[in-house]
């Protein structure tokens, strides 16, 4: 007789290409639990691509507005045919529906930690929405059965600002699909000039991209450089406007949101994430080891967790355009002289450690547990 699987409903703010939307579309791919997606505010492309893959979908983003009743009798409802309720992203109105949930469900709760807490990125809304803000994610964390963190830093964050037993605290790294892996095995670094340099993420103050354009722009007056930005943003026109202030028209392409990275990492000699902010974990770094594209990082977070300085990218001594250049100019001089093959080599090596595979086996152990 076939073992029944969990049932896990999944609650989002919305369905942009980033991080988290990545990891639930990899859930409905490969875990070895059921998954439903309730997208409770916006759309997006992973949203469009759930929908062309006919996965489990419950759109309420004209359900009512923001804080809803109709929302809240509709999640309910969905709610009652499954086992287990996880909250992803971090805004606190849809922590607020969770913690509703939790009192009108029999469903086991979980909460995922996709942000780090305490830099002021995770709630900025001044001093007394902060409060009343603070009040309902240690709420959240109260009615979890679960709190499951996507690296070490994730969890020291919480820890700091929240109370959480340590019998509810997981650590689970994410973690990318078996054809990423697969395809990037054979990928083989260019090296030779033009550089090809590479941005894959969202065009958001906090994502760093315009030290990477002030960087590249001191960097250009010593090599050939090519520059792809994959993703969108608040932040693109603006972005756009530096590049043109800057004269970089002739060496950087706005690409766009795409889920279809692999054309532009088999053509990256060098991947950078810029970021600014205590990025807790960074799926596209995993995604551009995979295909051996050694990365550029600030020092923050997650991201020595798995950037190795000296190993498969640099890390960056400073915040700052200035410490960004001196991190990618070591790469480029790796590629000038031939050393960068042993970068490629040590992040193929790398990537194996963060397959959706273990990330989902190690999820449906925490969910059989509770």
């Amino acid at each position: 007789m076939q073992e029944k699987k969990l049932k896990v409903l999944n609650l989002m703010t919305g369905g942009q290409v980033g991080g988290i939307e990545t990891l639930c579309y990899n859930w409905g791919k490969y875990a070895p639990f059921q998954n439903g997606f309730a997208f409770l505010t916006e759309r997006g492309v992973v949203y469009e691509r759930m929908l062309e893959a006919n996965f489990d979908i419950y759109d309420l983003t004209q359900e009512g507005s923001k804080i809803s009743l109709s929302k809240i009798r509709k999640l309910i409802m969905i709610a009652k045919d499954y086992d287990i309720v996880m909250v992803h992203h971090g805004d606190p109105i849809l922590r607020l529906y969770y913690i509703i949930l939790s009192y009108h469900t029999k469903c086991k709760m979980v909460s995922y930690v996709h942000s780090c807490y305490g830099d002021n990125s995770q709630l900025s809304y001044g001093r007394m929405k902060n409060k009343m803000y603070e009040i309902i994610f240690q709420k959240a964390f109260d009615v979890s059965d679960a709190v499951i963190a996507v690296s070490k830093a994730g969890e020291k964050s919480y820890e700091q600002v929240y109370s959480v037993p340590q019998s509810k605290k997981y650590i689970v790294y994410n973690g990318i699909g078996s054809e990423l892996i697969n395809t990037g095995k054979q990928n083989v670094i260019d090296g030779c000039q033009p550089y090809k340099l590479l941005y894959i993420g969202r065009l958001n103050k906090i994502k760093g991209v315009d030290l990477l354009l002030r960087a590249v722009s001191t960097l250009k007056n010593d090599y050939e450089l090519q520059l792809s930005i994959v993703g969108d943003g608040p932040e693109r026109v603006t972005l756009e406007s530096l590049m043109g202030d800057l004269g970089l028209e002739h060496i950087v392409c706005f690409c766009g949101e795409s889920m279809d990275i692999q054309k532009y990492l088999s053509n990256a000699d060098i991947f950078i994430y810029p970021s600014t902010c205590q990025e807790v974990f960074g799926i596209s770094l995993v995604e551009a080891l995979s295909y051996g594209v050694p990365c550029v990082a600030n020092c923050l977070g997650g991201i020595p967790e798995i950037i190795q300085d000296g190993y498969n990218g640099i890390l960056t001594e400073e915040t700052s355009s200035e410490g960004l250049t001196i991190a990618i100019k070591k790469l480029l001089d790796c590629c000038q002289n031939g050393t960068v093959k042993r970068y490629s080599e040590n992040a193929k090596k790398t990537a194996l450690k963060y397959t959706i595979d273990n990330n989902c086996n190690q999820v449906n152990n925490i969910l059989e547990k509770i």
